[in-house]
């Protein structure tokens, strides 16, 4: 089974909201816990379209590095938004470190549009939020032994690789 046992939990969508977390209240209707989630990281694939030369990338660009010795990727940073990209030989970029879905799709459109000035056909197609990162203060201590011994339930292992 490839869901959660116990009850199931809303979507992320419905999670953060303006930043605000909400939480399910009696009935159909969410109200809003009082508790503030802070972005952390927000993590997102796009696909270029075209074949890549890292070299090439590395060569020309300032801001980038590739050792295929270490990693298979040209590593490319940005200072605004603060982000950093792995840029593979396929075409298709990671784009992590933006503090907001909106930063993370300026990030890799500003990418893009590097790898284009240095004479790529590269296309911004396939853009996709992979992971968001939050964090919060609950403003009350978590018993995790009484947690962990309390409630039985099991998810899939690929759910999450950061929950308790």
């Amino acid at each position: 089974m490839n869901d959660v046992s116990t009850t199931r939990s809303p979507p992320l969508e419905a999670l953060i909201l303006d930043k605000q977390c909400i939480a399910p209240t009696s009935g159909t209707s969410l109200g809003v816990s009082g508790v503030i989630p802070t972005l952390q990281n927000v993590v997102a694939t796009v696909n270029l379209d075209c074949r890549l030369d890292l070299k090439t990338i590395a060569l020309h660009a300032r801001n980038a590095e590739y050792n295929p010795k270490r990693f298979a990727a040209a590593v490319m940073r940005i200072r605004e938004p603060k982000t950093t990209a792995l840029i593979f030989a396929s075409g298709k970029m990671v784009v992590t470190g933006a503090k907001s879905v909106d930063d993370v799709k300026l990030a890799s459109r500003k990418y893009t549009r590097v790898l284009k000035k240095l004479g790529f056909n590269t296309k911004f197609t396939e853009f996709k939020i992979q992971n968001i990162v939050a964090s919060c203060d609950i403003k009350f201590p978590v018993l995790l032994e009484g947690l962990a011994t309390g409630i039985t339930c099991s998810a899939p292992t690929n759910l999450s690789s950061s929950r308790v």
